[in-house]
């Protein structure tokens, strides 16, 4: 059965990207060297949460602007192979591409990302449909002035709002949306940003719920854990699951995202959810890429059991 048959119960709306990642040590200035491994990969905060989400049975759609280049092409192709329904029109003139550096020795990464090319996204009449249709409608800020017309669908139909903040991507103009998300899952850094201060994660979750309206509040700090606060409850702690060997920690937020929000879904409570998150998250870590480590429900369950 096409995807597109099944209603998407998590509807996202935000870059889908090209990644071109590389692991290899940190080279010197102007030098020649040799990498582990170059690899070519779908990419993007929200997209990738999608497909995380999508393999653990979440019928899902992503709402962007594709181009019909050679990168967009990859892109489409992948997501589709994910199960995750895409958008028919291919409206952008080139698409978003990433690249990234990942150390040999760390897992640690750095980004260059170049946004795609072409005109404004605008919700068309099958989009809005699904957003209403939708449990989750899924943001990161991205493609702004529809993703706030989006959320203004998604409050009218009661379609639970989750927004994704990542490290370094924090800025005023998406504040009032991510403030008045239902479910606002951040990174540590993001949260200091947005309250202006360094703290702990367990004083600045406080700080963050006086903010905002949301009514479920996750912050994610990589080895360290996460914080996670439901309004009328006092906060918990849930730690990282830790594996031998740390490849790249790219997409292990998105990922936590996908498989937490899939968790709710399906009727879990919010410590299973988080559970589940931190075991996909370290799965992830341990393949070069945001994708390529992301777990089945069989996966999953087998190193959830080996983790207790």
């Amino acid at each position: 059965m096409d995807s597109r048959d099944t209603p998407a119960k998590m509807v996202g709306i935000g870059a889908a990207t090209l990644d071109c990642l590389t692991l290899a040590k940190t080279p010197e200035p102007g030098s020649v060297c040799e990498a582990e491994e170059i690899l070519f990969t779908g990419g993007g905060p929200v997209a990738t949460a999608l497909v995380a989400a999508s393999r653990l049975g979440i019928p899902t759609q992503l709402i962007d602007t594709l181009a019909d280049d050679f990168a967009g092409q990859i892109i489409a192709t992948e997501l589709a192979k994910e199960g995750v329904i895409i958008p028919e029109e291919r409206h952008a003139i080139r698409s978003a591409l990433a690249t990234i550096h990942v150390c040999e020795n760390t897992g640690e990464r750095t980004i260059h990302f170049r946004p795609a090319e072409g005109p404004l996204l605008t919700l068309s009449t099958s989009d809005k449909t699904a957003i209403a249709a939708a449990e989750i409608l899924h943001l990161n800020g991205r493609h702004l002035e529809a993703a706030t017309e989006a959320a203004g669908i998604a409050t009218e139909a009661s379609t639970l709002i989750s927004f994704d903040g990542g490290a370094g991507r924090f800025r005023e103009a998406i504040a009032p949306l991510a403030f008045s998300a239902d479910i606002l899952i951040v990174a540590r850094q993001f949260a200091e940003a947005a309250c202006g201060e360094m703290n702990k994660p367990s004083a600045l979750i406080e700080n963050l719920a006086r903010r905002t309206k949301a009514e479920l509040l996750i912050i994610t700090d990589g080895a360290q854990g996460s914080w996670i606060l439901r309004r009328g409850n006092p906060p918990f702690h849930c730690s990282a699951k830790h594996i031998k060997s740390i490849i790249d920690t790219t997409g292990c937020g998105d990922c936590f995202h996908g498989v937490f929000l899939r968790g709710l879904l399906i009727g879990k409570s919010d410590q299973e959810c988080a559970e589940d998150a931190s075991a996909a998250a370290s799965l992830t870590a341990a393949a070069l890429g945001g994708r390529a480590g992301l777990p089945n429900a069989k996966t999953l369950a087998a190193f959830c059991a080996a983790s207790n």
